[in-house]
Order: structure tokens, then C-alpha cells, then sequence
């Protein structure tokens, strides 16, 4: 409990100045998937044959450390579901353990069941084309990529993938070999909710680290080799460690202030990393029997250290050093917004492009150098494609965005009887048809003029205390569902409460009042403050579906929208502004 209790004034004007600039996220895990992808188009077999080629020790190297990404994105994903919680006033899931289990199944499941679906097919199309002999697949090489992907599978395989059990070795046939990850993630979501949570709140953050750690090495040693290899319980420690970051970068507490300020976590992080390169080139000659949760935790510790200290830059409002600017690179951020995808559907593509190459008889040094040349670009295209299909529609709810575009105009509260705006004991006023259909203009021509996808018109009611939605552009829902915001609360009652523009980089990284804002799969936002008349203030924000960079220019241009928006409010006699 200890956790919430800091002021919730100071809490509010702390998150309500800092701009988010969390870039670095989406760079970090773009930059992971698509070593992923390498590491995965670098085949053993391949390799082996061009070991005495000096040509291509260096590749050999680099990509063999494919277990580290997976790691990088275990300890993401404690960062990101730990962030919301930690930065909300009582520290509880968004609407609770059920809303939680709702966002989750939406964000993970559909592309997951289309990408078994596509590999089911995939596979069933090669044996068809095997049997009909216009492709000879079934040889000694079709097990090349034994662990990415296999066209043999049977039913059990099929329901040990659906229910997300495929990391529990049950000597399955593989159907998609990375997944096993995205298992042992769903398995972890669990726990965090369940167990996690209530002990964060109870006992802080670092009594669950050290469960956390304790309870995933002691299953480790107690399920044995063979299986904890597979079920990786070690993980558990991995999340806690994401966790553990996120409340130390945005914690408001004294004493995790003084944490965050106090230590070099740039140094630490580099520090952590080598380490574990270190170990883990021993177990590659001299320790091999070392096990690999200690190499693991290494890579963890210098990713939360990395996190922090990127966090640390955001907060400022500063730059990130040149060495890691790339993380907030348009490309490799817009990589990180399709990830997922390309992870869970990257291992039939690489297989069927190595089956094709294998075909051709040709040398391992072409092979290779054909594999890396074709099969990476045509993952790319393929992960995007499938993400702007099967992924992006239930992070957006994007058919329900459509409809609204295709009215070609705004809704608007037509009576603003039961929220009705006052001032200083004045009687309640209605903004007239006319400032209406002004509004409406101004706003079509700010959504077009910024290339946003929404634009939202927030206005105090009656008791002062609350903002609701006046005029939208794509956030309708906001109107016929009448959400308050209270001030001080949310994106925009920060907004209203601090009187101070506030930029949005990541939504999933703020906790937000109103469903919708998430419901819509809105990723960036800008939002401005709109004096209505003395202590009395609405608020303008901007939204897009695709990650943006909103900039101070983006700032000025939505004032001045702002300033026209307070005119054609005042040039209805209603208003008297000073």
C-alpha cells in the first residue's frame, strides 16, 4: 500500500508536465525481432558447413545469441504492463483483472490463432504438393529447420498450440517454433495479475523481485533439466525485473527518486551486458555445464538498467546519446509497431525460403548469402502485411474507425442540456447551432490540416470538476457513452488541471479515464488547454492511430486552432472573454 500514498495532487502535476517521449520501446523491440529473424535465417546446418569459411565466422557469432532478444522482450513486457499501474493513482490493474484479461486476449490471441491458421495451411499445402510430386519436399532436408517449422504435424499438436502449452515439451511436432515464447509469456500474464500484483502491493516492488526469482528457480530445479529448458520458469525473474524498472523511472517516492538520480544506469547497463557475454562465452568453451538462467538474468539486468536510464532521458525532456539515438529512428520504431507480427510468422517464410534455396544445389556461401538476401526482406513484408490484416484491426478497432470517417463530418453534443456549462454562478449557457456548425468546420479542416485521425473538443459542466466531450472527430463513442474526466485525472484532466500542452508518444504507456481512448488503438496524442473564462478550462487534443512524433511546432499550430475555436465561441454572444 505504500505505494499510492504520496500525495495525488503532487502525482498529477508531476505526470501532467512530463511529455512522453518513450520512442525507445517500440525501437528496442523492433531492433529484437529483427535479430530474431537473422538468428533464425542463419540455419545450423548452413552455418556448420561454412565454419572453415573465415567469410563468415564473424555472422556465425553474432548470431548466436537469439535467446537474448526473447529475454529483451520478457523484461519489455514486465516494463510496459508494470508502467500503467505504476503511474495510476491506485495502483491497481485498469479495470481490474477481468478488464485486464480482456486487453490482453484481444492484443495477443487473434494474430496468433491467424498465424496458426496460416501455418496449418502451409503445411498442408506443401504435403499436397509433395504428393502430387510437383515439389519433391519430402527428403532428408525437409528437418533442416528442425524447431522453426515443420509441414508434419498432427492434431495433439494443433490443441497443444491453441491452449498455449507448446512450451512444455511435449515432444510436439513444430508448427511454429518461436511461439513457444509467446506461451511462456501468456503463462506469465497470469502470474502477474494473480499473484504479482496483490505482493507488489502488499510487501513493494523489491520483496516481488526477490519472490519472483526465488519461486522461478526453485521450479527450475525442481521440474528438471529437460523440462525447465522448455517451460524457462526462470522468466518469472525476467518479468519481475521489468517491473522493478518501471517503478523506479516513474515512481514519485522519495526514496525511488533518490534510486533513479543516484546511480550511472547507463554504466550499469553496459556493465551487466558485458558480464553476460562474458559467462556466456565461457559456456560456449570452457563452463558449458554453467546454466543459462545465470546468463540470462545478466542480459535482464542490463535491459532494465537501459530502460531506466532511457526513461530518465524522456523524463527530462533531453535527447538520448548519439550511441543509442537509433532507437528512436523512424524505421526501427516503426519495425517495433509490427513486431509481434513479424515474430509469429517469420518461421514459415525462412523455412520455405531455405527449402527453395536447398533445392537449387547450390554451394553453403551462396546459400547462405540467398537466404539472408531474400528470406529477411520477405519476412519484413509479410509480417507488415499480416499485421495490417490480422493485428492492427483489434489494436484500433479499425472497422468501427472507418464508419465514422465515412460520415464526413463531426458529432457533436446536440444538447448540452444535463451538461451544461457555467460560469461563476452564471445561469447554464448552450452553445448555439451556429457555433456548432463553425465548430464543425474548424474541426474537419484541423483534422485535415494536421493529418490527424481525431480531433476532441473537451468542456467543463456544471460542478466544475469534470470535462466532457463537446465535438469529435472519431472519438464518438466518448459522446453517446457521456464520459466524464474528472480535472487532474487522465490525459486531458492533466491537461486541464496543469493548464500545460502534453504530448503523447505511447498511449499504452499512460493511464487514461476514458476506455475509448485505448478501445480506438489511439498510440499518439497532443492535447492543449482551452481557457473558456477565467478559472474555467476545456481542452483540444489530436490524435493518430500510427505512432508520431507530435513537435512544439505541432503545439503552436493546435493554439492557434484553439484561439479560433475561442473566437467562434465568443462570436456567439454567449461568452464574454477578458
Amino acid at each position: 500500500m505504500n505505494q499510492v500514498k504520496e500525495s495525488s495532487n503532487t502525482r498529477h502535476e508531476t505526470l501532467s508536465n512530463q511529455r512522453l517521449h518513450l520512442a525507445y520501446l517500440d525501437g528496442i523491440r523492433g531492433l529484437a525481432s529483427l535479430y530474431v529473424v537473422l538468428v533464425h535465417c542463419w540455419d545450423v546446418n548452413v552455418a556448420e558447413a561454412l565454419q572453415p569459411a573465415l567469410l563468415w565466422l564473424p555472422l556465425a557469432k553474432f548470431l548466436r545469441y537469439g535467446i537474448f532478444a526473447v529475454v529483451v522482450f520478457i523484461v519489455l513486457s514486465g516494463y510496459c504492463l508494470m508502467l500503467p499501474v505504476v503511474r495510476s493513482n491506485k495502483g491497481y490493474l485498469s479495470g481490474g483483472l477481468l478488464g485486464f484479461f480482456k486487453r490482453r486476449i484481444r492484443r495477443i490471441l487473434p494474430p496468433y490463432y491467424a498465424a496458426m491458421i496460416f501455418c496449418v495451411l502451409v503445411g498442408g499445402l506443401i504435403l499436397w504438393l509433395d504428393r502430387t510430386a510437383i515439389f519433391q519436399w519430402n527428403d532428408e532436408r525437409v528437418n533442416a529447420l528442425n524447431g522453426l517449422f515443420s509441414p508434419v504435424f498432427y492434431f495433439r499438436d494443433v490443441l497443444a498450440y491453441f491452449i498455449l502449452i507448446q512450451n512444455f515439451g511435449l515432444h510436439l511436432n513444430e508448427i511454429n517454433g518461436p511461439t513457444w515464447t509467446v506461451a511462456v509469456e501468456w503463462q506469465i500474464y497470469f502470474i502477474f495479475a494473480v499473484f504479482l500484483i496483490p505482493i507488489w502491493r502488499r510487501f513493494g516492488i523489491f520483496i516481488t523481485v526477490i519472490i519472483a526469482f526465488s519461486l522461478g528457480l526453485t521450479l527450475t530445479y525442481l521440474l528438471g533439466e529437460d523440462v525447465a529448458s522448455n517451460i524457462c520458469p526462470w522468466f518469472l525473474g525476467l518479468f519481475a525485473l521489468g517491473m522493478a524498472s518501471a517503478e523506479i523511472s516513474f515512481s514519485q517516492k522519495t526514496s525511488f527518486k533518490q534510486l533513479k538520480n543516484s546511480l550511472s544506469w547507463g554504466v550499469l547497463a553496459a556493465v551487466f551486458a558485458g558480464v553476460a557475454f562474458l559467462i556466456e562465452w565461457l559456456r560456449f568453451s570452457l563452463l558449458k555445464e554453467l546454466p543459462e538462467w545465470i546468463v540470462h538474468y545478466g542480459i535482464a539486468l542490463a535491459t532494465a538498467c537501459l530502460l531506466i536510464y532511457c526513461t530518465n532521458f524522456s523524463i527530462k525532456a533531453k535527447a538520448l546519446p548519439p550511441i543509442l539515438r537509433l532507437l528512436e529512428s523512424r524505421s526501427l520504431v516503426a519495425l517495433g509497431i509490427f513486431s509481434y507480427s513479424l515474430y509469429i510468422t517469420h518461421a514459415p517464410i525462412v523455412w520455405l525460403v531455405h527449402q527453395f534455396l536447398i533445392s537449387q544445389k547450390l554451394s553453403p556461401s551462396v546459400v547462405a548469402a540467398k537466404w539472408l538476401l531474400i528470406a529477411v526482406p520477405l519476412s519484413l513484408v509479410f509480417g507488415y502485411l499480416f499485421h495490417r490484416v490480422f493485428e492492427r484491426p483489434f489494436m484500433s478497432q479499425f472497422s468501427s474507425n472507418l464508419k465514422s470517417k465515412k460520415r464526413e463530418g463531426i458529432s457533436l453534443a446536440k444538447s448540452y442540456k444535463s451538461q451544461d456549462l457555467v460560469f461563476r454562478g452564471e445561469k447554464p449557457i448552450r452553445i448555439e447551432n451556429e457555433c456548432s456548425t463553425s465548430l464543425s468546420k474548424l474541426l474537419e479542416w484541423l483534422r485535415d490540416y494536421l493529418s490527424v485521425d481525431t480531433v476532441t473538443l473537451l468542456l467543463p459542466v456544471i460542478d466544475q470538476q469534470n470535462l466532457t466531450v463537446y465535438a469529435t472527430i472519431g472519438l464518438e463513442e466518448e459522446i453517446v457513452q457521456q464520459i466524464h474526466i474528472p480535472v487532474g485525472q487522465g490525459f486531458a484532466g492533466h491537461i486541464a488541471a496543469s493548464m500545460q500542452p502534453m504530448i503523447v508518444d505511447n498511449l499504452s504507456m499512460l493511464e487514461v479515464v476514458s476506455p475509448i481512448l485505448r478501445d480506438k488503438g489511439l498510440r499518439s496524442l497532443l492535447g492543449i488547454p482551452l481557457p473558456i473564462k477565467q478559472s474555467m478550462t476545456g481542452v483540444l487534443h489530436i490524435g493518430k492511430l500510427q505512432f508520431h512524433h507530435f513537435t512544439e511546432r505541432d503545439v503552436q499550430q493546435l493554439e492557434l486552432a484553439a484561439n479560433l475555436i475561442k473566437s467562434v465561441i465568443a462570436d456567439t454572444g454567449h461568452f464574454n472573454f477578458k
